[in-house]
């Protein structure tokens, strides 16, 4: 946590203000535990209610569709009635919280459909508002914190499936698995009441703004080009967050103990990618370490295309996560940076939200439709496309600087 100590020596030299950062940090966490806390249980779930499996997914589909709305809204809320991204993190981990405990009494799938609403809701406005408030403790043109923030929620995503195989293991109902999480989630709240500074630093620049940044959404050609960016990573991501597991079992017919264990390696990549990329010098931690990334994961993705061993796969889903895993926070920070505006950053990262959806189905239909074989030469396609939207910001952010 170097970076914690370094990053902005005129903010983080007093500790109400790394105690501020810490509680931010967590609530990321807490997103991450709450999120997945249905993908951990599905099957369980699916079970217990007499339901097939794969009707949940339209449960991930209204979850995120809600996420998408409350994120890009909120900031034109925040904006127009003067609401901070402290009051959204913790109004949405209340949501989050309370939405868990009342999962415990649910007895049928028509309502967990209504109850993914506001669970959406919640993760929407903990995760865009938290990273909002990471970004305003960055130095302008660095995404150092905000590789951190997403290293928390790694932790958290990695750390909640290992919690409910031990609750299950011990033989608990998955009911009893929501009221722990969340009693976890409002216990984080209330560290972030305590600790979280009600207003936030604004590190990035405050000259007056010229008339590029007061462009409408609407009119703003990078704000498409960023959110169409965050899209395809989102994408990527939950093709291998949701089908990693089936990919080794289709394509190697391994055991679902190996498979899972592939899952765990890609996280282990992203959180190794977004590990490197919190420590290399700042001013390298934009667009540099973007392209970097799309590069190691087409190269990653085009190696898994040949004919491999389940052994060599496993290194290339660690190259996959390695490569990807900075490019969330990285497109955030340089939203941030690109208008210095809550609004424009909390929209960014409304429309990533739209890539989970996509990714469930679009590596469900490869799979399905297509068969293994298929999906990473569907990836690296992907990557490819990636690569050339991330080139056309890169060109405009560049003008734009060099008009300012």
């Amino acid at each position: 946590m170097a970076s914690l100590e370094n990053n902005n020596s005129e903010i983080t030299n007093s500790r109400s203000v790394k105690l501020s950062i810490w509680a931010i940090l967590f609530s990321v966490t807490s997103f991450a535990v709450s999120t997945t806390a249905v993908p951990s249980l599905i099957t369980t779930i699916a079970r217990d209610l007499n339901v097939n499996v794969s009707l949940l997914g339209y449960l991930v589909m209204i979850q995120f569709s809600f996420f998408f709305l409350v994120a890009f809204l909120g900031g034109w809320v925040g904006e127009r009635f003067n609401i901070t991204p402290r009051f959204f993190v913790a109004f949405g981990m209340l949501i989050s919280a309370a939405t868990l405990m009342c999962g415990a009494f649910i007895n049928s799938f028509s309502l967990f459909l209504v109850w993914a609403i506001p669970l959406g809701i919640g993760g929407g406005l903990v995760e865009a508002f938290a990273s909002v408030m990471v970004s305003n403790y960055e130095k302008s043109g660095s995404s150092k914190l905000l590789n951190i923030s997403q290293m928390f929620y790694c932790v958290g995503a990695i750390a909640a499936p290992g919690i409910v195989f031990l609750i299950l293991y011990m033989g608990k109902s998955w009911r009893t698995i929501f009221v722990i999480f969340s009693i976890f989630v409002f216990v984080v709240y209330l560290v972030f009441i305590i600790f979280t500074q009600k207003r936030s630093p604004q590190t990035c620049s405050q000259e007056p703004q010229s008339e590029t940044k007061k462009l409408p959404l609407g009119k703003d050609i990078l704000f498409y080009l960023l959110a169409f960016v965050l899209i395809c990573y989102v994408t990527v991501e939950s093709v291998f967050a949701c089908w990693t597991a089936a990919f080794f079992e289709a394509k190697f017919h391994s055991a679902p103990r190996i498979a899972a264990i592939a899952l765990s390696v890609f996280w282990i990549g992203v959180i190794v990618g977004r590990a490197v990329a919190s420590i290399i010098p700042h001013k390298h931690s934009l667009w540099p370490s973007m392209f970097a990334g799309i590069t190691i994961f087409l190269f990653a993705t085009l190696l898994a295309c040949l004919d491999t061993s389940e052994t060599v796969m496993f290194a290339i889903v660690f190259l996959c996560g390695l490569g990807a895993g900075p490019l969330w926070p990285i497109t955030v920070a340089i939203s941030r940076d690109a208008r210095n505006s809550t609004r424009f950053t909390s929209s960014v990262i409304g429309f990533g939200a739209i890539g989970v959806v996509l990714g469930v189905a679009l590596g469900g239909s490869i799979l399905k439709r297509l068969g293994s074989s298929h999906l990473f030469p569907i990836l690296a396609i992907g990557a490819v496309v990636l690569l050339i939207a991330a080139a056309l910001a890169s060109i405009k952010y560049k003008q734009e600087k060099r008009l300012s």
